[in-house]
């Protein structure tokens, strides 16, 4: 897709407002507020979902809140200008909106002008694929669909010249990495119209299923294109459960809303945590699964050791399985749960921080819990803050969901 020059101008400015963004970058004047609906129908994942809320709040001019297709039929996308529609599965999605559903999401974008933003299966909801419930709003058909159950991890990807305009702090050498969980493999349509691929995969996910392999390398893993009057931005993989990335997620909220980007924090801005791929082979789903069950009835030490080796590999349902701990009888195991949910950026456990820090009677798990707290605070919205050095530790480690079909 040729943008026009005017957009070129205002793509190239925000790169250069943001070179070197991400530390140093001091937190930009509030603008006018920019309200999204986060799709948490029929078909669509919880955890994607709620990840997807807590990524917004890292921008401080958007609003966000849960919409169901109820709500979307009876005039609830009024107050909204963007929506987006997170992991899961895409055809449930189209199936729980019905028909009705389809044409208010279709009106709001083509005719209203509207944006929306797919994530993994939300990215399947928005492309034109034959024989599959969609919305036909970006000319790119998902292929390979009889072996959607792929497979998962963190997989490395490749930006274009576009791609590190619209997310100028992915500049540098060598790939940058997103989690994937069986996300849509895209190709142009049969009725191929205007689009503009900004990254490819580089990784090949073929762990399950019999999914052939060599499919996936250099299939387009986000993109973007006008439908109407609207904007449409499709993302095949999840930087909403990606530490270090999920500013990603307002980033392309802003694009589809047609509002000028701003430079985020270095509390969320972290994609150097990130240095190799991390495939959920057979041998780490049953490493995963083990670990689980150290979380739930090992002793004090391998608690603490499972706690370690789930941040290591960024297990997808990690976090929900620690948070517990920090309502744990040991205060090594208390310490350990804070640290990690830091790593994981899980904003939605903020509460439960604050909760066990409260009652909190041992000194040096005082002091871990408050730095815990106080990092998640500066991640909602990101300010600029001075990080920890150890919150920008990388992952040296050989990682974890949702259906897309």
């Amino acid at each position: 897709m040729q943008l026009t020059m005017t957009r070129i101008a205002l793509v190239v400015l925000c790169a250069a407002t943001f070179a070197g963004s991400g530390a140093g970058t001091a937190a930009p004047a509030p603008g006018p507020p920019l309200r999204v609906g986060v799709f948490l129908g029929n078909g669509a994942m919880g955890t994607s979902g709620e990840n997807a809320i807590e990524a917004l709040k890292i921008d401080p001019d958007i609003t966000a809140r849960r919409i169901t297709a109820r709500e979307i039929v009876s005039g609830g996308l009024a107050d909204l200008d963007v929506l987006v529609f997170p992991g899961g599965s895409g055809s449930r999605q189209v199936g729980d909106l019905g028909a009705l559903g389809v044409a208010r999401v279709r009106d709001f974008i083509r005719t209203a002008g509207k944006g929306a933003v797919g994530l993994c299966a939300g990215a399947y909801l928005l492309t034109d694929t034959p024989e599959y419930a969609c919305l036909g709003l970006c000319p790119l058909s998902a292929v390979d669909r009889e072996h959607d159950e792929r497979g998962h991890g963190i997989v490395a990807l490749e930006l274009n010249a576009a791609g590190l305009e619209v997310f100028p702090e992915l500049k540098g050498t060598g790939p940058r990495f997103l989690y994937y969980y069986e996300g849509p493999l895209m190709v142009p349509s049969a009725a191929a119209g205007p689009h503009e691929v900004l990254g490819s995969f580089l990784s090949d996910v073929h762990l399950e299923n019999g999914a052939p392999a060599g499919l996936m390398p250099g299939k387009p893993v986000l993109a973007r294109a006008e439908a109407g009057k609207g904007r449409v931005f499709l993302c095949s993989c999840h930087p909403e459960a990606t530490p270090g990335m999920r500013w990603m997620v307002p980033r392309m909220v802003r694009w589809a809303a047609r509002r000028e980007a701003i430079p985020y924090s270095s509390a969320v801005v972290r994609p150097a945590i990130h240095d190799h791929a991390i495939l959920f082979d057979e041998s780490l789903r049953m490493e995963e699964a083990g670990l689980f069950q150290d979380v739930l009835y090992g002793t004090g030490d391998r608690k603490v050791r499972a706690i370690r080796r789930l941040v290591e590999v960024r297990s997808w349902e990690g976090a929900r399985w620690v948070v517990g701990c920090l309502r744990s009888d040991d205060p090594a195991v208390r310490r350990e749960a804070a640290g990690a949910l830091t790593e994981w950026e899980a904003t939605w456990a903020l509460g439960d921080v604050e909760s066990a820090l409260k009652m909190e009677n041992n000194p040096k798990t005082r002091t871990a819990l408050e730095g815990a707290a106080s990092r998640l605070r500066s991640m909602t919205p990101a300010v600029e803050t001075k990080v920890p050095p150890e919150t920008q530790r990388r992952v040296g480690v050989p990682f974890d969901a949702c259906k897309t079909g």
